[in-house]
């Protein structure tokens, strides 16, 4: 995983790399299991690729390099944390599995002198700022073969605004209002009026902020100026509640709407998190 903001050094990673994937995948303490969609998601779409050579590029605990070993794929895994690549290295072990880890950043990709058909990056765009991706994006054309493809994953700024707290206001305010123009007075009339509809504004799921979002509708134009042709979208990890009530909703109607809308125009206000499927063009 990429670091980028101060809140997540890579020694952050290190302690949690042990039990990251359990909590995230494997339900438990009953964590709702959102990555594991993120990775069903991800090999529907491989699924029907001709197999070819992979790099999952912060691959943390290295679930996802595993699931495509076994079903037949080259891969090579990196990370920038330590504990990641050691937590991976051990699973692989247990498992029999090729060790394919490596400590590497993403502005380090170039140093792989490889090219791939593929390139992963779970959960790692987000941490990056708007200044950094340039040099990101030019690591990966470095190693990405032409035709091929990035498969990456984002925050869905929707989502945001769903969640009826003060990220709902932040969202419209910095994310759309401002962006499009409207007059500083006019702002923080807007700000104003929006949180005076919130009756619990300050109760989030999360007390901080780390990760930029994306809107997924434009996304595309985004990639366009990376030389990226985005091929298809999909969401994951869904909500029918606003997020600070997250414990709230039954996990079973929750998995079973998570499957039946994740490619539905209504995701856009449901799912937390989208993935993108994008094909290099020069």
């Amino acid at each position: 995983m990429s670091k980028i903001f101060s809140s997540t050094p890579s020694q952050l990673w290190d302690s949690v790399s042990t039990e990251y994937e359990d909590t995230s995948f494997n339900r438990k303490d009953n964590h709702y299991p959102a990555n594991s969609f993120r990775y069903e998601l991800i090999l529907i779409f491989l699924k029907l690729k001709p197999k070819g050579k992979v790099l999952d590029a912060g691959c943390g605990p290295g679930l996802m390099t595993r699931l495509l070993q076994k079903e037949g794929w080259d891969v090579v895994a990196c990370d920038y944390s330590q504990g990641m690549i050691e937590t991976s290295r051990k699973r692989a072990r247990e498992e029999n599995l090729p060790d394919v880890y490596q400590k590497l950043s993403l502005s380090e990709l170039g140093k792989l002198e490889t090219k791939f058909d593929y390139v992963i990056l779970n959960g790692v765009l987000p941490y990056l700022s708007p200044e950094e991706e340039p040099q990101v994006f030019s690591e990966i054309k470095k190693i990405l073969k032409k035709d091929g493809f990035l498969i990456a994953s984002h925050y869905n700024l929707y989502f945001d605004i769903f969640g009826l707290d003060r990220w709902s206001t932040d969202a419209i305010i910095n994310e759309i209002l401002e962006p499009a123009g409207l007059p500083k007075d006019q702002l923080t009339k807007a700000r104003e009026k929006i949180n005076s509809q919130l009756k619990k504004p300050d109760q989030v799921l999360d007390i901080e902020k780390t990760m930029k979002l994306e809107d997924p509708l434009s996304y595309k134009y985004k990639l366009e100026g990376f030389g990226f042709n985005e091929v298809d979208q999909a969401y994951y990890n869904l909500f029918y509640f606003p997020a600070k009530f997250e414990a709230e909703q039954d996990q079973k109607i929750r998995e079973d709407l998570e499957r039946k809308l994740s490619r539905d125009p209504k995701g856009l206000l449901l799912y937390r998190t989208f993935i993108s499927f994008a094909k290099f063009q020069s």
